[in-house]
């Protein structure tokens, strides 16, 4: 280490007596040479001095420039970011996070995160929370959020301490929000799917039913046929075309075949044609839970 700084010192020494020797200047009638000696030495010093300020000016406008595109990285990211301190108020947000929120960067501030936690969540994300702060460790946790319109989200969040280079200590943590909830959403539905779908032999299932009215007499069903109001079928999401459910509500019964998919309304599970709600008696109604069994 100690050999390469006299390199160093050695070649900035060399540039500085080169840049020297090429300058165009009248020097002064010198007295004697120890004068003359003196004299050359501040020169060289000089121009020592002016090199390394010209680099240090070098380094800080990379260091500037460095540090520009980090903030933008940070401020413009798809993904949330915050920093909390020991308390668990917010020092830092980026635009992402404040976005989640929806609430605007300057009045996150020093404000709890933990109040933006759904109260059913707050529990884990205290334990979330208590754990971020140990040297070297990455916490996780799923959670929801209460947003400042009220709208429900829910996140993951990914964290970790954030150590002071001085002392060694974590006051900070930085932590990452990832909207989860079209991720919930597909988890929730496919639970509802395979919970509600019925299987041959097996037991009746309990699913939400709504109708085909006559307005969509005639459409195009999705095995190609023409939709028929006054025909005993039913649309569902997964099952083959051609499979017969027998459907019960309210102690009657009727069979329906399979020839379309849908419904896409969350929390409806099978569209009946006209004919087999009438039957089942709750056109009044729309949408009813009703017991479905293959057959």
């Amino acid at each position: 280490m100690i050999a390469d700084k006299d390199k160093e010192k050695h070649n900035l020494r060399k540039r500085a007596e080169d840049l020297l020797k090429k300058a165009d200047r009248s020097t002064p009638r010198i007295l004697n040479q120890r004068a003359a000696e003196v004299i050359h030495e501040l020169d060289v010093h000089r121009v020592e001095l002016e090199m390394q300020n010209e680099e240090l000016r070098r380094i800080q406008v990379r260091a500037e420039e460095s540090q520009r595109k980090y903030a933008e990285l940070y401020e413009f990211a798809p993904i949330g970011f915050c920093s909390f301190d020991r308390k668990g108020q917010i020092q830092q947000v980026n635009l992402a996070c404040a976005q989640m929120l929806r609430t605007e960067k300057r009045y996150l501030h020093k404000r709890l995160f933990r109040s933006f936690v759904s109260p059913g969540f707050r529990d884990e994300f205290d334990r979330f929370f208590h754990k971020l702060f140990k040297p070297g460790h990455r916490e996780s946790r799923e959670v929801q959020l209460t947003r400042h319109d009220g709208a429900l989200i829910d996140v993951e969040l990914v964290g970790g301490a954030v150590a002071d280079p001085a002392l060694g200590v974590a006051h900070e943590s930085q932590v990452a929000i990832l909207d989860i909830s079209q991720r919930k959403k597909a988890e929730s539905w496919s639970r509802r799917l395979v919970e509600t779908t019925p299987v041959a032999d097996g037991p009746a299932r309990t699913m939400m039913a709504s109708y085909y009215g006559r307005a969509l007499e005639g459409n195009p069903m999705a095995n190609g046929q023409p939709f028929d109001a006054d025909a005993f079928t039913a649309a569902h999401k997964t099952l083959p075309f051609g499979t017969q459910l027998e459907v019960t509500y309210g102690g009657r019964s009727v069979r329906v075949t399979i020839t379309d998919r849908g419904p896409y309304v969350p929390g409806r599970d099978l569209d009946l044609s006209l004919a087999a709600a009438r039957k089942l008696g709750m056109v009044s109604r729309g949408v009813a839970p009703v017991r479905v069994r293959i057959v």
